[in-house]
């Protein structure tokens, strides 16, 4: 039985869609059948696959057609509002779709983790002010995301996610560790910073062994309680700065091999509790 679900109420495609009652969201009519499959399987945990073969390219995700391409606006449906299953915990796992439209979840309390691995996104997502349980958008491609002031109650991953824009951090909280591995960051004509971590606050590790940033890089005030993996990494800006780090302050170590740094590095007030392996020379 339903909690949270007085009525059901038929969609013009003829499928019985849950409305939440107490809920002032939106009624979503005519789900397609992509739409469908993630409506139906999120209340229950169930995965759903997108991905026609294991090469898929995110990045190349413009031609997705509707047989994988879902609407913002009922992801958000979803996350705020859907009604839940007796015995069962929510989770929304999706993979290998394209998100139309904006994904605006500002200052929403999302109680349940969110998975949206190798999606493509139209739109850069809203999350500004939110508290998420946790979230993981490895392997996607963005034009950006906005991150500020958010609370994650666990990991937030970003693993080899793909970014066309600014990535903003700055404020979050992030209760365990934040995981940038082989991300890709490309903002070199933005007015901002391309990755914004100032005053982050991160629980565990700052996890980003070959992360890949052309732009500025800023993580004045944050704080990392264990280690800065940034080995194999490479900060690319012309002119200026590539990363400021003023008043960083990590509570183990700073691993830094390999990293490449093509600019100036700015670290004045920063304290490492532990070990500091230098990077390598600039690049030519």
């Amino acid at each position: 039985m339903r909690r949270g679900a007085a009525r059901l109420r038929p969609t013009r495609s003829c499928h019985p869609l849950p409305v939440a009652s107490e809920s002032p969201l939106m009624e979503i009519d005519n789900l397609t059948a992509a739409e469908l499959r993630v409506w139906r399987a999120y209340p229950r945990g169930e995965a759903v696959d997108f991905r026609a073969a294991g090469d898929d390219d995110p990045a190349e995700g413009t031609g997705w057609g509707p047989e994988r391409t879902l609407r913002a606006a009922v992801l958000r449906a979803l996350l705020v509002g859907a009604p839940q299953e007796d015995g069962e915990i929510p989770v929304l796992k999706v993979a290998g779709a394209r998100i139309a439209g904006s994904l605006n979840l500002m200052y929403a309390e999302i109680d349940h983790a969110v998975r949206l691995s190798q999606c493509r996104f139209d739109e850069a997502p809203k999350l500004y002010g939110s508290r998420l349980r946790q979230l993981n958008l490895a392997g996607s491609a963005l034009p950006g995301v906005s991150l500020g002031s958010t609370r994650v109650d666990g990991v937030l991953r970003l693993t080899e996610c793909r970014f066309q824009g600014p990535v903003r951090l700055g404020g979050a909280q992030i209760s365990a560790a934040l995981f940038m591995e082989r991300a890709r960051i490309a903002a070199p004509d933005a007015q901002e910073p391309a990755l914004q971590l100032n005053h982050v606050t991160l629980g565990d590790d700052l996890w980003a062994p070959g992360l890949r940033v052309h732009g500025l890089t800023r993580l004045n005030g944050a704080t990392v309680a264990v280690s800065v993996n940034l080995e194999d990494a490479e900060f690319v800006r012309r002119g200026g700065h590539v990363i400021v780090a003023e008043a960083l302050n990590v509570g183990a170590n700073v691993l830094a091999r390999r990293l490449r740094a093509d600019g100036r590095v700015g670290l004045r007030g920063a304290r490492m509790r532990g070990r500091c392996r230098p990077w390598g020379p600039p690049r030519r």
